[in-house]
């Protein structure tokens, strides 16, 4: 069962949910939190602050959707999170009209599925931020995945990672928009292990700029190290601009070690 199940809609207003939990979350069957929040007219927003999290399935479900309205939402974990068959954390947010605004802040995450999963779709602005101090530990799936999508809008992943261990991606990044620039700034201080490909970014922008920065340590995969494909398709004024910078080893078995695409 759910350690802590908690739902907010709004109808014509806005939709907002504060969490501070000091002591520990723990579900021995189900999710450890679920949160589900919508608003038809209006904001959503949530603030969580947790400790230590443990749980049989995900835990940490968090979906935020509006359909005329912006989305906020702040994740802040101190301590350990543990899942033994889902997720670490899964955050979702889907926006009909409006922006959307993520900011993800963890410690050590060890999930028997996925470690970190964030959704963030929206019509205007997309901002996914994204720092893990510490170790994250994945089992049957990727560590990290991360896909942020506008519309009609500018999109940014800001993410800071360490150590990432997979038995498949070790991270995966979709930055895309019709109209706008797709922006990935990427720092990772520790080390990728992943038995698939270590890190994959697929950049996709109609009508108007991607830029990558890459800022790594090291990473061991057996298919491709780093895999960079940031391209720019519309026939207006756009550019496509990767800078990658390594700072240790980046080894790969059997693919590639850095291979970038752009236009």
């Amino acid at each position: 069962y759910l350690g802590l199940n908690i739902t907010n809609y709004s109808q014509y207003g806005s939709s907002q949910t504060d969490i501070a939990l000091t002591g520990d979350i723990s579900a021995t069957s189900g999710h450890a939190l679920r949160l589900s929040t919508y608003a038809s007219e209006g904001d959503v927003g949530s603030t969580i602050k947790l400790n230590n999290v443990s749980s049989f399935y995900d835990g940490l479900y968090i979906s935020a959707n509006a359909t005329q309205g912006d989305v906020t939402s702040n994740l802040d974990v101190s301590g350990t999170i543990t899942s033994e068959f889902g997720y670490g954390i899964y955050m979702m947010s889907s926006v009909s009209e409006g922006a959307s605004y993520s900011d993800i802040k963890a410690n050590n995450i060890t999930s028997g599925y996925q470690g970190l999963y964030l959704s963030n779709f929206a019509t205007g602005d997309v901002i996914s931020t994204i720092s893990v101090t510490g170790d994250i530990v994945s089992g049957s799936a990727g560590a990290v995945t991360i896909q942020s999508s506008s519309d009609q809008g500018n999109v940014a992943n800001v993410i800071n990672l360490n150590n990432l261990t997979s038995n498949a991606d070790g991270l995966y990044i979709i930055g895309s928009t019709n109209i706008g620039t797709s922006t990935t700034d990427l720092t990772v201080s520790g080390q990728i292990k992943s038995t698939s490909s270590g890190i994959v970014l697929n950049s996709y922008v109609d009508d108007g700029n991607a830029v990558a920065n890459f800022d790594i340590n090291s990473v061991t995969s057996v298919y491709d190290a780093i895999y960079i494909s940031n391209l720019v398709s519309g026939t207006d004024n756009g550019k496509s601009v990767v800078n990658v910078t390594t700072r240790g080893e980046i080894v790969s078995q059997d693919g590639y070690g850095i291979y970038t695409e752009s236009n």
